[in-house]
């Protein structure tokens, strides 16, 4: 998040509680909302560190408790404001509500969190904050002593703006302080409603001030923090008024601040700089920065201050720049910055400044997405006064709607792009309500489905009910209500648009004849046009179901027969009997359950699917039409499926053949999740389904699921219950929950196990229980397999690689969670869906993502594994077919948008930055460290990552001069002895992240034994590789990129009685999460080789670090007798950077065949060992056009591998922009690769490839043990 010890200048500002906030006093400014969070009581106060009135904040919130922080933190000169705190223990998401008067208006919001150690556990919570229905940022408390402050700039859409903090699982969350401030709606243009972003607060310095500057200084009460460093920056300063420009309506710097600077001592520059941080909803930060300046002194004519703003080594605003005099101006950028791991500002003076450059203070923002629209206002007011009038006590705080995974219990909304969400649906059945029906409930306008069922209301039913037009359904069973039923009521349902439920209301008058009418009116004949209340009764069942009451049309048998053609088309079958296709009188297609006379089965269960098909309406479960109940026949009336089961799907037989693509697959899958939810969360008391699986998911004409066959499904009473008990075990092999299996008693998470193989299903496209040959479960069979990381020989083959390889990885990760054997480990359906969502967001943003981000490279010498190569004619492949494809792979292609206009010129692209880098040239001497000339990168001794081994300088004949020979492979540190395994422990990574570990090892006979070791590396507890050292004189690389779990991640060599491991050199190097997608949390990448083909473009044939950013080696690889190399010396775009971002360097260099004619062929070898004995391989093929081409010529080209086309259909560079041709997932089963490129016949010059990259693919399932035993074991 974005909390006041700003990233800048690597500030580590932690806002002291004795001195925080000072400011002159002054009266309140109109339109402030300062709230004491904790405050008891209702007494305002003046406050202590700004002179702004304090109050309460009982009248913003109804939940929490008031708390005070612990007395150990009360210090003498702490303000008033941290010495209490709101706590929310209960509740996931709690809201605070501030009145904006207007809406569509520009707040300033802050929040402040002291945490104090309030609750006694010293356990400083980690928490989200929520402005509105939109993430602001999460809220990360260190520790007691520290005051954390979040603030934002958004707009406000409605006449109220909600803050609420959400409770993520780690700790329970609080507020000290909460703050609203209006501004002009020109302010900050950045934050925009049009856009759908807001600005969050990173940091905000004002240079050479003393102390703490805010209101009334700054009439917005903006604090901006002083910075000022003796050691690099003289101070200047003025006592003379600094003036906005007359036309300034964008930032209004204060006077106060503008009226300090710093300029640079002995130098010409001021660099400072910040760190990209990402969230985990916030992966790939995007910021606003905005830097002010004023000259303060008044320069003599042949005096001059001029310098250039430069971000990242590139100049950021388009020329050199001269402050204004007394005059408080600003540069800023329009369009967010991204993609960078660190910005680092550099203002330099021009050759004609006799003055160094100057600057008074910065604003740096990150951007956030306000693009989630709230309920609409009139819902909201309407709940909103339903739940005040009822005193309702669910989970009811911030928006009912949004996000959906915060949703009010019991309401159901629809969501539409070109609207704001509506409430559909509202149960509140058995919820003790008291009193008469709310007014309020005529004033949700969209509401379809009104449950106010099993509850205490009195009073009339009020007519004002019959103006909700899209009102269905309205229940009001068991209660207390008196009087007759409305008129605009009955005439709805004789009209039969509405269906009303009102029995077990002993007072309410239903009978025309007994109704006592007011006097002066006519009595009032009420007739219901279709059967409103019906007992279905089967003589067998009456004694214990004659209660049932159905509120649908009832059909004869005879007109079953009518409407099904005298049953002639079968849909399914069950243990009720068959299930028939009808068409009604107007033309609707039905599907009939009939109860077969023989079954002996389904009466009871066939009467509970009535029973509950009357009472629960969702857009994802099936809706029942009407009934029958004519003498012995009974029978059910659904609406239609036309595409019938998933489970037919799944299985290929489905009725028109159409294939689910992924992206199917997962609207599916959250479409049933919904339904499941639905009965879970949004009926009373909620249903348990007991009989999830892939055929009782069907699907309508557009593939739109929804749950079905309610027969087995069972209810229970949340506050009292958290199963039920039953007498007999249902459900379908494959599907049923073991603990439910053992313990006779479903709950909702029974539900759940069964709809996580139903994912299972969708990602392997095999049955619940598979012959594989003998009988084994999906669950079982592909946890096996996803533990050894080998997620492509799971996911269905009918999908051909259309799917992002890790979204498919969160779906089956997810279906493992589902599938837990601990019904406590398994996610609520809640939970369920909200990933759903993200993973079906995620496939629809998937292919046409261009990142602008990339940069270049240089480098040092090594052996790789490499590839075999030569080039064939074309006619060696004449049969090459679009139908043929053997592999997957996605192309992903993209043009960079062009820079927008703006006061300055942004440019994006980033330096390399090595301050995360962990560089260890191992053996070493203690505490040396030298600067390696080739990338500049600092070396360390391996003293502190290593208490293991011994130090060893390799024999003097391998020692060459350092102008041929990295000092790495000058020594080595070896490990003898007895101990198998010996580990470097490398630290302060951030856990969950993407790292390249990189080995290197050169033998150089250093032990005099002339012996070639062969040992096994392992990152962590997951085995990496076999090390074979074939000669002494090669160094030997090994490279992993692996996702780290923990803060630290181990790499240990071990002992295979095959000679002492050994090792030169160990570098770690962190990565985008979005580099190479295979890397996940389960599935590691091992280099077999990274090739840069061409030319060598600098003196060294190895392109490196600072060339390459990540610190890859690509080395050079030329066949001077086979191809033609070419080369540019034009800078590169890219298409490529999101999942690869290669080098500009390595991308500059080509090669194509000798001959025209030829194609290219690259071969690779398979390189079994003990572990994977049948490694699978990934490729990627990097391409671009280097020449500019005539515009008759063509270079158009077929990408094969082992004869089977590999990308679908021929293939065309494009100039200058680098893009990239990959696997989605390994490749197994051949003992070689031959990739070929082949022209077509139409292109008139031949292939071309730039680089290519080949890994095997490990799994890294294993997990260690926990971190902190590890650790107090250490101690």
């Amino acid at each position: 998040m974005a909390p006041v010890r700003s990233r800048l200048l690597l500030l580590c500002l932690t806002i002291a509680a004795a001195d925080v906030l000072q400011a002159r006093a002054q009266t309140d400014s109109i339109g402030f909302i300062s709230i004491d969070c904790g405050l008891p009581g209702t007494a305002s106060y003046l406050g202590d560190t700004v002179n702004v009135t304090y109050v309460p904040d009982a009248a913003f919130i109804d939940t929490g408790t008031n708390r005070n922080i612990s007395a150990a933190y009360v210090t003498p000169t702490i303000s008033k404001l941290y010495l209490t705190v709101r706590s929310f223990p209960n509740g996931t998401r709690n809201c605070y509500t501030l009145p904006t008067a207007n809406s569509g208006h520009k707040f300033l919001l802050r929040a402040m969190f002291k945490y104090g150690n309030y609750d006694g556990l010293n356990r400083p919570p980690v928490f989200d904050l929520y402005v509105g229905v939109n993430w602001w940022t999460t809220v990360n408390v260190t520790n007691a002593d520290t005051l954390v402050m979040a603030e934002a700039i958004v707009v406000v859409p409605d006449d109220f703006v909600q803050v609420c903090l959400v409770n993520t699982g780690t700790g329970t969350p609080f507020i000290s302080v909460l703050e609203l401030r209006p501004l002009k709606s020109t302010l900050y243009p950045q934050a925009n409603e049009t856009l759908g972003q807001g600005l969050v607060l990173v940091g905000r310095l004002s240079f050479g001030q003393t102390g703490i500057v805010r209101y009334p200084d700054d009439i917005h009460d903006r604090i901006w923090l002083p910075w000022a460093d003796a050691t690099k920056w003289d101070n200047i300063s003025t006592t003379q008024r600094v003036n906005l420009f007359e036309d300034d309506n964008i930032f209004e710097a204060p006077s106060k601040v503008m009226q300090t600077a710093i300029t640079p001592r002995n130098a010409s520059k001021i660099d400072f700089y910040w760190v990209s941080e990402p969230q985990p909803k916030d992966p790939t930060p995007r910021y606003i920065a905005n830097l002010y300046f004023a000259e303060l002194q008044l320069l003599p004519t042949n005096v001059v201050r001029q310098f250039y703003v430069n971000l990242n080594g590139k100049l950021w605003y388009s020329k050199a720049y001269t402050p204004p005099y007394l005059t408080a101006d600003y540069i800023y950028n329009e369009n967010p910055l991204r993609d960078n791991p660190r910005y680092n500002f550099s203002l330099d003076a021009t050759a004609n400044s006799t003055l160094p450059p100057i600057i008074n203070a910065v604003e740096v923002f990150s951007v956030i997405s306000t693009a989630n629209v709230a309920t609409d206002p009139d819902d909201v007011s309407a709940i909103t006064a339903i739940k005040a009038a009822y005193h309702v006590q669910k989970n009811w705080a911030g928006d009912p709607c949004v996000p959906k995974n915060f949703a009010w219990d019991g309401l159901t909304c629809s969501f539409t792009i070109s609207s704001r969400p509506r409430i559909t649906g509202v149960n509140m059945s058995y919820t003790g309500l008291n009193g008469n029906i709310s007014s309020s409930f005529a004033n949700l306008k969209a509401v379809q489905y009104l449950d106010l069922s099993h509850n205490n209301l009195s009073g009339t039913i009020p007519d004002s009910l019959s103006q909700l037009s899209s009102l269905t359904v309205l229940d009001l069973t068991g209660n207390q209500l008196s009087g007759s039923i409305p008129s605009g009521l009955l005439k709805r349902t004789q009209d039969g648009s509405l269906s009303i439920r009102y029995g077990d209301n002993p007072n309410l008058c239903t009978n025309p004849d007994s109704c006592q009418i007011t006097k002066g009116k006519s009595k009032l004949a009420i007739y219901i046009a279709i059967p409103v209340v019906l007992l279905v009764v089967i003589a067998s069942v009456v004694s214990s179901l004659s209660s049932l009451q159905l509120e649908n049309r009832r059909f004869t048998y005879k007109e079953l027969e009518m409407i099904t053609n005298n049953f002639q088309r079968v849909l399914g079958q069950g243990g009720f009997g068959y299930v028939y296709h009808g068409l009604l009188e107007d033309g609707t297609q039905v599907a009939v359950k009939l109860r077969s006379h023989s079954s002996n089965q389904g009466v009871k269960e066939f009467l509970a699917e009535a029973q509950i098909l009357t009472r629960i309406h969702h857009k994802n479960l099936v809706s029942m039409i009407g009934y029958c109940k004519d003498g012995e026949y009974l029978a059910l009336v659904y609406e239609y499926m036309p595409e019938g089961t998933l489970q037919e799907h799944i299985a290929g037989n489905s009725r028109n053949g159409i294939l689910l693509t992924w992206r199917q697959r997962l609207k599916i899958a959250l479409e049933s999740a919904q339904g499941l939810e639905y009965l879970h969360r949004g009926c009373n008391p909620p249903l348990v389904h007991r009989d999830v699986k892939a055929t009782n998911i069907l699907l309508n004409s557009k593939l739109e699921a929804k749950i079905a066959d309610f027969g087995l499904s069972k209810a229970f009473n949340l506050d009292n219950d958290t199963h039920i008990s039953t007498n007999s075990l249902v459900g379908t092999p494959g599907y049923v929950d073991p603990e439910y299996q053992a313990t006779m008693q479903p709950t909702t998470k029974s539900d759940v196990y069964s709809f996580g193989v139903v994912l299972l299903e969708l990602v392997t496209g095999r049955p619940a229980i598979l012959r594989d040959p003998a009988p084994i479960s999906i669950n079982h069979w592909s946890r096996q397999r996803l533990a050894r990381g080998n997620i492509e020989n799971v996911v269905d083959q009918h999908m051909r690689g259309d799917h992002d390889i890790n979204g498919v990885w969160k779906v089956a990760d997810l279906a493992l969670k589902c599938t837990a054997m601990a019904s406590t480990q398994r996610p609520t359906m809640t939970d369920v869906v909200a990933q759903l969502q993200e993973c079906l967001e995620l496939e629809e943003a998937r292919g046409g993502e261009v990142n602008n981000n990339f940069d270049n490279d240089s480098s040092s010498s090594g052996r790789y594994k490499g590839y075999n190569a030569y080039t064939t004619s074309h006619d060696q492949y004449t049969d090459v077919s679009p139908n043929s494809s053997a592999f997957d792979m996605e192309h992903n292609f993209g043009r960079l948008p062009t820079a927008a206009a703006g006061v300055l010129r942004v440019h994006g692209q980033d330096i390399p930055d090595s301050k995360a880098f962990i560089s260890i040239d191992c053996g070493l001497p203690e505490e040396s460290s030298y600067v390696d000339p080739v990338t500049n990168l600092t070396y360390v001794s391996d003293t502190g990552f290593t208490d293991a081994g011994v130090n060893r300088n390799v024999s003097a004949e391998y020692i060459k001069p350092t102008t041929s020979q990295s000092a790495r492979f000058r020594n080595v540190r070896s490990f003898p002895g007895a101990a198998p395994r010996s580990c470097y422990t490398l630290g302060s990574l951030n856990p969950g992240s993407k790292y390249l570990v990189r080995g290197t090892f050169m033998y150089g006979n250093y032990d005099g034994l002339n012996r070639l070791p062969v040992f096994d590396l392992y990152l962590g507890v997951n085995f990496w590789t076999t090390m074979n050292i074939t000669t002494p004189d090669d160094a030997v690389l090994a490279e992993v990129i692996a996702v780290v779990p923990d803060d630290s991640v181990q790499v240990c060599l071990v002992n295979t009685g095959a000679g002492t491991p050994f090792i030169s050199a160990l570098d770690l190097r962190p990565l985008k999460n979005t580099l190479y997608p295979l890397a996940n949390a389960t599935q590691g990448l091992v280099l077999y080789s990274r090739r840069n083909l061409g030319p060598s473009l600098s003196e060294r044939p190895v392109v490196r670090y600072p060339d390459d950013r990540y610190d890859r080696v690509w080395t050079q690889w030329m066949e001077p007798d086979t191809w033609s190399e070419i080369s540019t010396t034009e800078k590169m775009q890219s298409t490529a950077s999101l999942y690869f971002d290669v080098p500009s360097a390595v991308m500059q260099t080509a090669i194509t065949p000798l001959k025209a004619s030829n194609n290219i062929e690259l071969w690779v070898y398979v390189e079994p060992n003990h572990v994977y004995t049948a490694p699978g391989y990934i490729f990627i093929l990097y391409f671009t056009e280097v020449q500019v081409l005539s515009s008759n010529a063509t270079r158009q080209f077929y990408i094969t591998i082992n004869g089977k086309l590999w990308y679908p259909g021929p293939y065309t560079p494009q100039y200058l922009l680098s893009d990239a041709v990959y696997s989605k997932g390994p490749q197994y089963g051949f003992s070689q690769y031959n990739i070929t490129l082949s022209a077509t016949a139409n292109s008139t010059l031949p292939p071309i490839i730039n680089a290519v990259e080949t890994f095997s693919v490990i799994s890294t399932a294993n997990v260690g043990t926990d971190a902190q035993d590890g650790r107090y074991f250490l101690l």
